[in-house]
């Protein structure tokens, strides 16, 4: 979704995209001239003004409004996931051997190449206020400050271990007080982290919590529920007890 929620913009093959029209369910179908890449991320910033799309070794930044290409821009890494700062700002894209970069959203150009300490494959990305999650292939959630990833080798505030197959999910609550982390590789791989404590929930999910595979989770607006999605095509929606009081 775009960050209004008017679009719905859908990546696909050979630099193609589909924007859909919530209000008129029109599909709208274009193409990135030059691009032969599938664009495999697509990310609105929170503004709404810029669209991220990632194809391979290449971010393409687009106007949000009419779908115009801004720039593109080549890089050396095989990147796989991004995230733009809460105030759209900074564009942060990342992937292979644990190598990221920061994107300046005023000319959409690379201003810093960090490296992931331990330099393992990074699957997925959050930001949230000035804090950046990082989820690795090694299962390795890393906390960073966002400040340091202007340094070409940024230690984390701490990390957490609690899986062991790829971090493919890594999410905020909206007022950025928990991180969920999840792997599609292994059944009933998520944690729940508290941010202020550094402490992983130990109550849930339990082992009767039917999570199964875990494909991608969502929160509402409001933090109160959060959404679960599983290979079998299931949605689990559960209540943050805390939000709701």
């Amino acid at each position: 979704y775009t960050a209004n929620g008017e679009h719905i913009i859908l990546g696909g093959k050979q630099g193609s995209f589909i924007t859909v029209d919530i209000q008129t369910r029109q599909a709208f179908h274009s193409r990135i001239q030059g691009d032969k890449n599938n664009i495999t991320r697509v990310i609105c910033s929170p503004d709404n003004k810029i669209i991220a799309m990632i194809a391979g070794k290449t971010v393409h930044f687009l106007n949000a409004s009419n779908k115009d290409l801004l720039r593109s821009v080549q890089t050396s890494d095989e990147l796989k996931c991004g995230a733009f700062t809460d105030d759209s700002c900074f564009f942060v894209a990342a992937g292979k051997e644990g190598r990221g970069l920061l994107f300046d959203c005023d000319n959409f150009s690379a201003i810093n190449r960090f490296q992931e300490p331990e330099m393992q494959y990074i699957h997925s990305i959050s930001i949230s206020r000035s804090r950046v999650a990082i989820g690795t292939d090694a299962g390795v959630l890393h906390v960073f400050d966002f400040n340091s990833l202007k340094q070409q080798h940024p230690k984390p505030l701490f990390s957490k271990m609690n899986l062991v197959t790829q971090i493919d999910t890594v999410k905020f609550n909206p007022t950025g007080e928990l991180i969920v982390f999840a792997s599609s590789g292994k059944k009933d791989s998520l944690r729940v982290l508290h941010l202020a404590s550094r402490k992983v929930f130990s109550n849930w999910p339990t082992q009767n919590t039917p999570l199964s595979f875990v494909r991608d989770v969502a929160f509402d607006h409001t933090s109160k529920y959060l959404a679960i999605g599983n290979e079998k095509g299931i949605v689990t929606l559960w209540e943050l007890g805390f939000y709701i009081k």
